[in-house]
């Protein structure tokens, strides 16, 4: 059986972590399936909007490009879930209720304080940060990890980049995981 994970907003925030994963759930061989919802959109593109207000069009238009490529990771119809869920931010209830109506069994945030392990384990979830998550899928899909890190190069045209280029850049919010890469 393969690996569910939800994505928190604190995971998508990162540009080039996001675009990481997109290319990562965009390839027919990782096994391992990622989902997010409406609102965790929201919660990361407000939270871009808020820190670069100049960027809000392309912002928008990022949002709406990733709905458009990836509506089948995105979680449907999770709400009713969340009257019936306590964590200690009831504002987190709605990451716990997508996580459970898709069947997850990781949820991968920063914010691993505010989903006790107890509590997540009688759903058989589980959390990872951002860089347990990226080790995770290294160590468990090393293949995808690398085709998406080229794939992700390859395209990225203005500026041009490499694949260290882009570990420079994944460095600060995944530094074990780029550190695992670099020394593969």
């Amino acid at each position: 059986m393969s690996d569910k994970v939800l994505l928190d907003a604190n995971v998508l925030y990162s540009q080039p972590l996001r675009m990481m994963l997109l290319n990562l759930v965009n390839l027919d061989e990782c096994s391992t399936q990622m989902f997010w919802t409406e609102k965790i959109d929201a919660e990361w593109s407000d939270a871009l909007n808020r820190k670069h207000p100049e960027g809000r069009d392309s912002v928008i238009r990022q949002v709406q490009s990733i709905k458009a490529s990836f509506f089948d990771r995105y979680v449907l119809d999770y709400e009713p879930l969340m009257d019936q869920l306590e964590l200690p931010d009831p504002d987190d209830r709605h990451v716990l209720a997508a996580a459970i109506k898709t069947g997850c069994n990781i949820i991968a945030t920063d914010n691993i304080k505010d989903f006790p392990a107890e509590l997540l384990a009688e759903y058989g979830i589980r959390t990872m940060t951002r860089d347990e998550l990226m080790c995770f899928l290294f160590t468990n899909e090393k293949g995808s990890v690398i085709k998406a890190l080229d794939n992700f190069a390859r395209v990225h045209k203005d500026p041009k980049l490499t694949v260290e280029d882009l570990l420079i850049k994944l460095e600060r919010s995944v530094p074990s995981f780029t550190h695992l890469v670099r020394d593969s």
